[in-house]
């Protein structure tokens, strides 16, 4: 079997498990690190194992299709070092869980990516790069994305047009 059909294979079984956890649709997303101090991500519910403030996970745009009013989330999925799982199994805790955060729930929701300078060329992750600002429960949080695939422009519009 091809890699490329091995991995559009494993795609839509990890979307059909999302799907499923979070009862809805899924239909995009960004594979993106979530940074930001990690006091900040334990307040959004993201609690990295490293218990440093980065998490590896995936944008999701939950909607009826493309064009439809969207939530938007964020998957932090499961994960576990080898020490851990040895730990975990003479322990007796339970495995680690997928760690998902609604981010249209949050309040003052607002998305921006950096101005360009004549500096910007010294940065080249600059372009991937959105800024979040938002608060839950009256306190200030504030986080950004670095995404892997696409420019944070388009993606922060995308983002931006949620509200």
């Amino acid at each position: 079997m091809h890699t490329n059909k091995k991995n559009e294979i494993q795609k839509e079984k990890l979307i059909a498990k999302i799907e499923k956890n979070l009862q809805k649709k899924i239909v995009g997303w960004e594979l993106a690190e979530l940074k930001g101090r990690i006091e900040v991500l334990n307040k959004l519910g993201i609690y990295p194992k490293s218990g440093l403030g980065t998490a590896w996970g995936l944008i999701l745009f939950s909607g009826e299709d493309e064009s439809s009013k969207s939530e938007v989330f964020f998957y932090y999925p499961a994960t576990e070092g080898m020490f851990d799982f040895f730990f975990r199994q003479n322990s007796g805790d339970a495995p680690a869980e997928d760690q998902f955060v609604n981010l249209s729930g949050l309040e003052k929701l607002h998305f921006e990516t950096p101005k360009k300078s004549i500096f910007s060329f010294l940065n080249p992750d600059e372009k991937r790069t959105i800024f979040v600002s938002a608060e839950k429960d009256g306190e200030e949080l504030n986080f950004y994305f670095l995404l892997m695939e696409n420019k944070g422009a388009e993606v922060a519009e995308r983002l931006q047009n949620l509200q």
